[in-house]
């Protein structure tokens, strides 16, 4: 829940909002619209400021701050706290297969229908993508008269790590650090015996979150102090 420190229509049209403490997937139309009296419809002029200290982060299903207005809309961002994308998920290791692919990074920011200029003292990133899980193995304790491999077994590869994002501003492993992509799993190299070898490949790399999406009807300008970390477009 949302904890303003002030929040008030400047005029017809004009709203002001400052959020003061933290928020997870935080959506500007729906509290304009539940608790500011914004009909929804028209245009309107919006100056939103994060204060020091709050994290604005987005979870596993959409972005940490979303901003979809009306056509001819205007937005005022001064951001000096934290907003953040969550991480992309590490790839998940199976015994004798390819590993998995890590999961994608989440955008903090995306801009739809709304004319943007945002002020950055703080920190605005992109979730890193997840890494890619090792792949697994299978081999042989021996060959059989023919030459024929027999006695199979197979080994696990190491699961993928988390990228950075959300909370976390450190990735894990082949994870992806903030705003970037996670690195791709190795192929399997863990034989359990060390006849007869077939290694399966490792699973590919999640992709960044961006920092800033911009989507139809959207625009930016940014004044940058402080730290942006993924695309901006």
């Amino acid at each position: 829940m949302a904890i303003y420190i002030n929040s008030f229509a400047l005029s017809q049209g004009s709203y002001s909002i400052t959020l003061s403490s933290a928020v997870t997937a935080y959506n500007l139309r729906s509290d304009l619209i539940n608790n500011h009296g914004w009909d929804g419809v028209e245009a309107i002029e919006v100056k939103l400021t994060i204060n020091s200290g709050v994290l604005i982060k987005s979870n596993t299903s959409t972005t940490a701050l979303v901003v979809d207005l009306v056509s001819g809309s205007t937005l005022t961002l001064t951001n000096n706290g934290t907003i953040r994308g969550h991480y992309g998920s590490g790839g998940t290791a199976s015994a004798g297969a390819i590993g998995g692919s890590g999961g994608s990074g989440f955008n903090a920011i995306s801009l739809s229908n709304v004319s943007a200029s945002i002020i950055n003292t703080g920190e605005i990133s992109g979730g890193g993508g997840g890494g890619g899980a090792s792949g697994g193995t299978n081999s042989a304790a021996q060959e059989d008269a023919e030459g024929d491999c027999e006695e199979f077994a197979t080994s696990t590869g190491t699961a993928g790590g988390r990228g950075a994002g959300g909370s976390f501003a450190s990735n894990v492993s082949n994870g992806g650090g903030l705003g970037t992509a996670g690195s791709a799993g190795a192929a399997g190299t863990n034989y359990v015996h060390a006849l007869c070898r077939e290694s399966f490949a490792g699973g590919s790399p999640g992709a960044a979150g961006k920092a800033i999406s911009v989507l139809t009807g959207g625009s930016r300008t940014i004044s940058n102090s402080g730290s942006i970390n993924g695309a901006n477009s």
